[in-house]
């Protein structure tokens, strides 16, 4: 996530629950954190909670991430029992 963050610094990256998860564990270590963040994505991420509308056309749908994942690394990021954080609940 960090490594797309750094190649498309602009772009709104959405994680998946999973990554979700591991980024709230790095960020109760802020120090390694914004160490970990400068050398791969080369700034100071900041994980923004102020965005919460999954409607159409929301920052949180992740059809973007998607295609600039597969777009960088030539494969989908989705794995079985993964779920996206972007996706409005059905």
């Amino acid at each position: 996530m960090l490594g797309l963050m750094r190649k498309h610094p602009l772009a709104f990256i959405v994680p998946t629950y999973d990554m979700d998860l591991m980024w709230h564990t790095h960020l109760a270590f802020p120090c390694n954190y914004e160490q970990t963040c400068l050398l791969l994505a080369g700034f100071a991420v900041r994980h923004d909670h102020s965005v919460n509308d999954r409607a159409a056309g929301s920052k949180l749908l992740i059809a973007n991430t998607r295609q600039l994942f597969e777009k960088a690394y030539g494969y989908k990021r989705d794995k079985v029992g993964g779920m996206s954080n972007g996706e409005p609940p059905a």
